[in-house]
Order: C-alpha cells, then sequence, then structure tokens
C-alpha cells in the first residue's frame, strides 16, 4: 500500500535526524579524539575537516 504524504515526510524526516545524527556523532568523536592528543597531525586535521564537511553537509540539504 502506498505512504500517504504525512507518513513518507515522517519517514524523510526520520532519515534526516539519522543522517544528521551519525554526522554530529562522527564529528564529535573526531573532536574529543584530537583534543586528548598531545600534538595534531596535518593528516588529524584533515580527518577532523572531512568530519565538520559532512557534517554541513547534512545540515544543509
Amino acid at each position: 500500500m502506498p505512504l500517504t504524504d504525512a507518513e513518507r515526510f515522517e519517514r524523510e524526516r526520520l532519515d534526516a535526524d539519522r543522517l544528521y545524527n551519525e554526522a554530529l556523532t562522527a564529528l564529535d568523536r573526531t573532536v574529543v579524539d584530537l583534543h586528548a592528543q598531545s600534538s595534531v597531525s596535518r593528516e588529524d586535521v584533515r580527518h577532523c575537516a572531512a568530519a565538520l564537511i559532512l557534517f554541513l553537509q547534512r545540515i544543509t540539504r
């Protein structure tokens, strides 16, 4: 049976919430890991930048 508009919108909202939360968790984990290090390498900065970009992409869709 096809979904109603309300059901489809609810599913899309839940999917968007899940993607947002996953991206925010990944960014948070990256920042916490960097903060725990005594020195940060260029690769660490790249990893953090990638996590930030993914997060920003999720919140601007």
